[in-house]
């Protein structure tokens, strides 16, 4: 059996692509009208957020994925393109 809990964090406007991150044990989800990238670890009741500016482009995030072999790094789709963002578990906030 499958035990579901709500997040209790800020409400999200259209959340999406969500992905459990076995290595991280982390749940990531962006939120694509906000264009925000979320991580939440649930085993340490932690929770994350980066907010990801439009550009040429185009705006928002339309998902994220882990990099095989780089765990700290995620492969997002942003915009019409796609960004390198690096996370380390250990680091307060990430980065672009």
């Amino acid at each position: 059996m499958v035990d579901v809990k709500k997040l209790k964090t800020e409400s999200y406007q259209l959340g999406e692509g969500s992905y459990w991150d076995e290595t991280n044990q982390c749940l990531l989800f962006v939120d694509i009208k906000k264009g925000d990238l979320h991580c939440h670890y649930p085993a340490k009741t932690k929770h994350q957020k980066l907010h990801a500016e439009g550009g040429r482009t185009g705006d928002g995030v339309s998902f994220a994925l882990p990099v095989e072999g780089e765990p700290s790094y995620l492969v997002v789709g942003l915009g019409r393109s796609f960004a390198l963002v690096e996370w380390p578990l250990d680091a307060p906030e990430p980065s672009l």
